[in-house]
Formats: C-alpha cells, sequence, structure tokens
C-alpha cells in the first residue's frame, strides 16, 4: 500500500478533494485521523499531523527485474534489442523520420519512439527538435538490516518533507527531495542531503535514529515545467514520437502509456484523451505546473 501523511490544513483540503474523486473512480483509498495512523503504525509521529490516507491496492516493486522480464518478453517475440549502443544521429528528411545511426550502422525507420527518460532532450535534439525535458537528480539511502515492527510496511511518504520510505530488503530505504537540487546530469550521493534526511526521518520515525544507513545511489528524473510527461507524435518531424517526462511517476504510468501510444501507432485510435500530455501544451504557452507533487 501507500501510506500519505500530510501536516498543514490548505494541504488536506487538496488531499481531500483527491480523495473524493478517487473513491468516484472505485479506488480503495482511506482517509484516516492522526490517531487511527498511530494505532496502525504506532512508531510513527503523529501529533503534527492534519491526517493522512491509505490505498491498500498500491504497491511497488523492483524496476530492474521488471525491465528484465519485458526485455525477455520483447526477445521472445523477436524484438532485437542494441544495448551499449548510442544514438549519433537521427536522420530527417523533407520533416519525416529516415533513420536512426548508431556505431553499428543506419537503421532505416519510418518511425522512431524517443522514451530516453532523462536523456530524452539529447535525443530529441538529434532530430532538431527542443524537447522541455531537463534531468534532476534524485538520491536514496538504505540502511542496515532494522526492523520496526513485524508488519510489512506500505511505502510511506510524509508528503510536506519531502521523506519517503520503505522496506528494502532486510532494512529501510529512505530517500528524500532536495528542493535546491540544479538540473544536470549529476550522479553520486551528497553527504549534506543525507544529513538533513536523518533529521526528517527521525523526526517523522524517532527510532530510526538506532539505525545506520549501509549505501546510498543516485538516479534522474525526467522532469517537464509542469511536471507531466509528453506522450504522442511531435509536429515539427513526422513519424517522431515521445513518451518521456514523466517526472518521477513513469514507472507507474509506463504500461498504460504503452497501451496507449501502441493503439495510436497501430489503428490511430484511443479512447484515452492525450490533449493535456501533448507536447503542443508547451508551445502554446497552456500548461503550468500544479500543486507540488514529486518526492
Amino acid at each position: 500500500g501507500y501510506l500519505f501523511l500530510v501536516q498543514s490544513d490548505n494541504v488536506w483540503s487538496t488531499f481531500l478533494e483527491n480523495v473524493a474523486l478517487q473513491q468516484n473512480l472505485q479506488v480503495p483509498v482511506e482517509v484516516l485521523s492522526p490517531a487511527q495512523i498511530k494505532k496502525q503504525w504506532p512508531f510513527l509521529r503523529t501529533d503534527d499531523l492534519a491526517g493522512g490516507t491509505f490505498c491498500s491496492a498500491d504497491g511497488y516493486t523492483d524496476p530492474y527485474q521488471v525491465a528484465m522480464v519485458y526485455a525477455r518478453g520483447c526477445r521472445q517475440q523477436k524484438v532485437v534489442i542494441l544495448e551499449q549502443t548510442p544514438v549519433e544521429k537521427i536522420e530527417v528528411e523533407a520533416q519525416r523520420v529516415q533513420a536512426v545511426i548508431t556505431p553499428q550502422g543506419r537503421l532505416s525507420a519510418s518511425l522512431v519512439i524517443n522514451a530516453a527518460g532523462a536523456w530524452a532532450g539529447e535525443v530529441a535534439a538529434l532530430a532538431g527538435i527542443k524537447l522541455p525535458i531537463t534531468p534532476l537528480r534524485r538520491q536514496v539511502f538504505v540502511t542496515h538490516p532494522f526492523r520496526l515492527g513485524q508488519q510489512p510496511l506500505p511505502l510511506i511518504i510524509d508528503f510536506e518533507n519531502h521523506f519517503y520510505f520503505r522496506e528494502e530488503g532486510l532494512g529501510y530505504l529512505l530517500g528524500l527531495s532536495d528542493p535546491a537540487e540544479s538540473p544536470g546530469f549529476k550522479s553520486g550521493i551528497e553527504l549534506s542531503l543525507l544529513e538533513r534526511l536523518t533529521e526528517i526521518a527521525t523526526h517523522r520515525v524517532p527510532t530510526l535514529a538506532q539505525a545506520s544507513i549501509a549505501r546510498g545511489w543516485s538516479g534522474l528524473y525526467a522532469m517537464t515545467p509542469d511536471e507531466n510527461p509528453i506522450l504522442g507524435p511531435l509536429p515539427e518531424v513526422e513519424g517522431f514520437w515521445v513518451a518521456s517526462g514523466f517526472s518521477g511517476h513513469g514507472f507507474q504510468h509506463a504500461p498504460a502509456v504503452g497501451d496507449i501510444l501502441s493503439d495510436l501507432i497501430l489503428s490511430g485510435e484511443t479512447n484515452f484523451d492525450l490533449g493535456p500530455y501533448r507536447y503542443q501544451r508547451f508551445q502554446n504557452s497552456t500548461s503550468s505546473k500544479g500543486e507540488e507533487r514529486t518526492v
């Protein structure tokens, strides 16, 4: 499941509006009082909370394992996957995609899907397109074996503190969004963030002070100005499609996006309104950043 913790009344009001929408769509999400949260998860500090929401149907899994399963399924369907093969150029003639150039040669293609994540802007530039997708580093840390209790835990998100944690092996994975992080292809971890994370984590979960950090790593989000993905064909170059810019939500959205884009490509139709996610929203300056929702 997912457990969101909210402190301020104004953010809590927005959460309650979201819950009403979710429940109307048959999502089994619950509204919890601080007392209910404390009873279910007694290790949490709740005296400064306005409330929380919990959905037991939510979950998480290992992205690497899922990617490997997809790759195996693709190969079983005779798909050729070229690993360690950078795209050097995308050939465009008369505003139409013609081919992709790699160190292994020229691959003729009338349709190219840019799903390069944080590198999607660089890939689009190879076709002469400026795509508003920028890389942003996120850092996570994992504790040595440690237990807060016997029951399995949901992913717990301390929303306004940009802190989240969940089980990882015999320990816990801890993450903290850094509002001061500037865009770029940065890698590695910084101890200054770990110090802030420790302060916030032990405020919300005091017994985490007994845990110790075993390791950490970083990865890149593909951010757009409104933190929503760019999906579908681009008007500048026929045959050039994008499925990127998920701003930290791509693993969740990927199965649905795959179905939607495959329907559009194969039949030209989909029952999903792509309007809010099309590239043109930035050209028309109709898109703006909504409520903060990236952790």
